[in-house]
């Protein structure tokens, strides 16, 4: 049977706090052949020593420094290099279980798929929990029905991360499939969704193999991301442009409306974050160059009401209703995280 390389890409930025844990659960992976590519990105940290000392003693290594580009092209440059079969993507700061590739192979040479998709635990670090993050059962589709389960991997942002996926090389390679350097939050969703678009087979597992930390608390409590809104609206345009409007691809288009919507929330809610700076006045300018920038026209029922409702009042144009409905379900929403703190 045949041996296959495994390419695993580690873009690396002033991790040396957590960095040693994930090089090390890469470098003991039960299934030896690997080849292991390690992307400084400019850290002002420890990181590069640490990177240097793997490097030393692991033959399989690839260590590359460069000047700080962020993740999108320390990754990118991975991709450029890598000639394994298969690719796995691994946070600098998450560590994978030590079986992780031998049973990626193991689904692969029953299944064949071209994109392998698994379960991931969440580590909420200043929660002190641990979230199992997952897709029941295993399910295997074929190019034709790849359509049917990209509607419910949108929908619950199962594509907006690396981590849980296992990629056929060749894929990537055959179709230039980069990660866009011009945007600072949602490049691994364009990234995936390239991917979702140009494989024939996929395959999902409930195993959890993947260890993501989360280290910045809640969404209430994250950092304030500048131009966040034009950011969002760039990644749910692209998808809009990459799909083509059919009746086959209806519910995908209809699952990117729903993200373009609770995108307009989250971004909404960024006024009352603790960190927002804007006065009542600059607040409502950015409501209404929301509003502007919209078209509601064309969007269908939602699933869930809350969504439905945000519509129904985006479309009264109302900056004041519109503003005290975004305050109020903002109170709700943080009770409900305090609760949950408990």
């Amino acid at each position: 049977m045949k041996d296959y390389l495994v390419s695993i890409i580690i873009p690396i930025y002033n991790a040396e706090e957590y960095l040693d844990d994930c090089i090390n659960t890469v470098r003991n992976q039960t299934y030896k052949d690997l080849e292991i590519i390690l992307i400084n990105d400019g850290s002002t940290d420890q990181s590069l020593d640490i990177c240097k000392r793997h490097d030393s003693e692991d033959d399989r290594i690839i260590l590359i420094d460069k000047k700080n580009g962020g993740v999108s092209a320390a990754r990118n440059i991975g991709l450029d290099i890598m000639s394994g079969d298969y690719l796995l993507l691994v946070d600098s700061d998450d560590y994978v279980e030590l079986n992780i590739v031998e049973r990626l192979l193991d689904m692969q040479r029953e299944k064949n798929a071209d994109l392998i998709m698994y379960g991931e635990y969440i580590h909420y670090v200043l929660l002190d929990k641990v979230v199992i993050s997952a897709h029941e059962g295993e399910t295997f589709y074929q190019k034709e029905d790849i359509a049917s389960i990209l509607p419910i991997l949108i929908e619950d942002e199962s594509l907006n991360v690396p981590g849980n996926k296992f990629y056929k090389s060749s894929i990537i390679k055959d179709h230039n499939i980069k990660f866009d350097e011009s945007v600072s939050m949602g490049e691994d969703l364009i990234f995936n969704y390239a991917v979702a678009n140009n494989i024939n087979s996929f395959f999902m597992t409930s195993e959890c193999l993947y260890h993501y930390m989360k280290r910045d608390g809640d969404s209430l409590t994250a950092k304030l991301t500048p131009n966040k809104y034009k950011t969002l609206k760039y990644v749910s345009d692209y998808m809009e442009k990459n799909t083509e409007d059919n009746e086959k691809n209806s519910e995908i288009i209809k699952a990117i409306k729903y993200i373009k919507v609770k995108n307009i929330y989250s971004c909404l809610f960024d006024l009352f974050h603790k960190d927002n700076k804007l006065n009542y006045s600059e607040k409502r300018d950015y409501i209404k160059n929301i509003i502007r920038d919209i078209n509601l026209d064309d969007y269908g029922k939602f699933k869930i009401a809350r969504e439905e409702i945000l519509v129904f009042i985006l479309r009264t144009k109302n900056i004041n209703l519109i503003y005290i409905f975004t305050y109020i379900l903002n109170i709700v929403r943080k009770r409900k995280t305090d609760v949950i703190s408990l």
